[in-house]
C-alpha cells in the first residue's frame, strides 16, 4: 500500500504543528480555569463553604454587650457563619471590653464594676483579677484589653484615670507603662506582638498611638481624626483597621500611611473591631435613642467582594468583639 499524505515528512510536520498548537491551547485554557477555580475558592472560603479552617470548633465572635441600665448586660458567642449565638454563663457587670485564651479557654473581661475579671466559657473558675478602679474614682471604664499570650500578660487601657497597664495573666505584678499626657483618654487597644508593639486610640487628641510593649518609643501615626473609637490589626495584611466619624472604618498600613475608607454603617456607632483573612466584622449601635431596646448588631464585610451583611442583630449595646480566626502569632519580642 502507498503511504498517504498523512505518513510524508510534510504530512508529519503538519500534524506536529496542529498537536503542538492544541497542546498551547490547551496549557493556556488550563491555565485560565486553574485561576478562575483559585478565585472562586477564595470566595467559596469566604462565605464559610469550605468549612472552618479550625476543625474542633467553628469560628466564633466573642461579644462583650453592654446591656442597658436596668440590665446587666451579656457576653455572648456568635458562629460567624449563621449567626446563631448563646449567652455564655458568666457573671457579667455591663461588660465594655474583651479577649480569649484559646489555651485555657478564658475570658478576660471588663465591666462597669471597674474590675477585669476572668472565667471558663462554661461560667467555671471565675475570679476579679484586677481593681481598675484603684483610688481614683469611682468610675473608671476600661475600653482596652488585650492578651499577650506568649508573654502571658494582660494589657488595659482605663479611659478616666488616663493609663495604660499590664500584669501577667492572673493579676499578678501590675504596674502602669504609660499615663498623662502620654496616654490621653486611651480608648481601644490591640497589641502586635510579633514587632512587640502595642497601638491604641487617643481619644483626648482624636489620633492613632504606637509605643513598644514595655511602652517606650511612643509616636503618633495617624491624627486629625474626629470620633475614634475601635482598633484592630489584620495580621494576614498587616493593616490597621480603626473607627472614626463615630459610623465610619478605616485601614491604614502599621505605619499610619496609605489611608482607605473601608465602610460606613449608617449612623450607627462603631465600638468594636475584628479581622481575619476573609472578613471584617464590627459592633455598633444606634446613638440617638438611648432609652431604645435591640438596636445594637454585629455586622460582616466581605473582602471578597465587600459584601455587608447583618450577623446578629437585636442586641443592647454591643461593645467589645473577639474574632478565633483573627489572632496573632503566638510568639512576642518584648516583655515587661
Amino acid at each position: 500500500m502507498a503511504k498517504g499524505d498523512h505518513d510524508s515528512p510534510s504530512g508529519r510536520g503538519a500534524r506536529c504543528s496542529f498537536i503542538h498548537s492544541h497542546r498551547f491551547n490547551i496549557v493556556a485554557g488550563i491555565g485560565a480555569l486553574l485561576s478562575l477555580v483559585t478565585v472562586v475558592l477564595v470566595c467559596l472560603q469566604a462565605t464559610g463553604d469550605l468549612g472552618s479552617r479550625n476543625n474542633s470548633e467553628p469560628p466564633f465572635l466573642l461579644v462583650a454587650d453592654l446591656g442597658t441600665e436596668n440590665e446587666t448586660g451579656a457576653i455572648l458567642q456568635v458562629d460567624i457563619t449563621s449567626g446563631s449565638k448563646v449567652t455564655l454563663p458568666l457573671e457579667v457587670v455591663m461588660p465594655t471590653a474583651l479577649d480569649y485564651d484559646p489555651l485555657t479557654d478564658y475570658v478576660y473581661w471588663s465591666g462597669r464594676n471597674n474590675y477585669i475579671q476572668r472565667a471558663r466559657r462554661d461560667g467555671s473558675g471565675m475570679e476579679t483579677i484586677i481593681d481598675a478602679k484603684g483610688y481614683h474614682r469611682s468610675y473608671t471604664p476600661v475600653y482596652g484589653l488585650a492578651l499577650d499570650h506568649a508573654g502571658g500578660n494582660i494589657y488595659w487601657s482605663v479611659y478616666m484615670t488616663e493609663t495604660i497597664s499590664v500584669a501577667k495573666k492572673d493579676g499578678s505584678s501590675a504596674r502602669t507603662l504609660l499615663s498623662s499626657p502620654a496616654a490621653n483618654m486611651p480608648y481601644d487597644l490591640v497589641l502586635d506582638p510579633r514587632n512587640a508593639l502595642m497601638y491604641w486610640v487617643d481619644f483626648a487628641e482624636a489620633r492613632i498611638e504606637r509605643a513598644a510593649m514595655d511602652g517606650s518609643n511612643q509616636t503618633t501615626i495617624i491624627t486629625n481624626l474626629t470620633y475614634p473609637r475601635a482598633i484592630a490589626i489584620d495580621f494576614n495584611e498587616d493593616r490597621l483597621y480603626y473607627s472614626d466619624y463615630g459610623y465610619e472604618i478605616y485601614s491604614s498600613d502599621l505605619l499610619g500611611n496609605d489611608i482607605r475608607q473601608v465602610m460606613q454603617d449608617g449612623e450607627k456607632w462603631v465600638n468594636g473591631i475584628a479581622v481575619d483573612e476573609d472578613f471584617v466584622y464590627w459592633s455598633s449601635v444606634w446613638p440617638h435613642s438611648p432609652s431604645s431596646p435591640h438596636l445594637g448588631k454585629i455586622g460582616k464585610l466581605s473582602k471578597c467582594d465587600l459584601t455587608k451583611t447583618v450577623l446578629v442583630d437585636g442586641l443592647w449595646t454591643p461593645d467589645g468583639i473577639y474574632l478565633s480566626t483573627a489572632a496573632p502569632p503566638g510568639v512576642t519580642n518584648g516583655r515587661p
